[in-house]
Formats: C-alpha cells, structure tokens, sequence
C-alpha cells in the first residue's frame, strides 16, 4: 500500500517512455475515493526530474524506491 507523495519505482515496463526503473511519485491514492481500489496516479520522471507521463497504474506495477 502506497500513500500520496511516496516515491516509487517503476517495476515493470508501463509504456515506452516509462520503462521499468523509472522513478515516480504517487500524486491520487484511489482508495480515498474507493476503499477497495488499488490504483494510484503516479508522475513519472525522467533523470533530469522532468516530467514523462502521469499514469494510472495498479499497485503491483510500482514497488517501494529505497535511497
């Protein structure tokens, strides 16, 4: 379970311009609007920290990003 503002990584390649290991940040936490979903809104970046895309993606396609 994630939370709003979390940084996360890519675990598994979500399209072609955010390939697995593209760090993120969970920006919609859907269970606040439905307990039982697992979708969160996640702003990928780029090395640069520009934004590439803002996905909808399920819990089991993001893991934890440890520094």
């Amino acid at each position: 379970m994630f939370n709003e503002h979390d940084s996360v990584l890519a675990n598994q390649n979500l399209t072609n311009r955010v390939p697995i290991g593209t760090i993120g940040v969970v920006v919609v936490c859907y269970r606040e609007f439905d307990e039982n979903s697992k979708d969160y809104e996640v702003e990928f970046f780029d090395s640069e920290y520009n934004t590439i895309e803002i996905l909808t993606v399920s819990e089991d396609k993001i893991s934890t990003l440890v520094k």
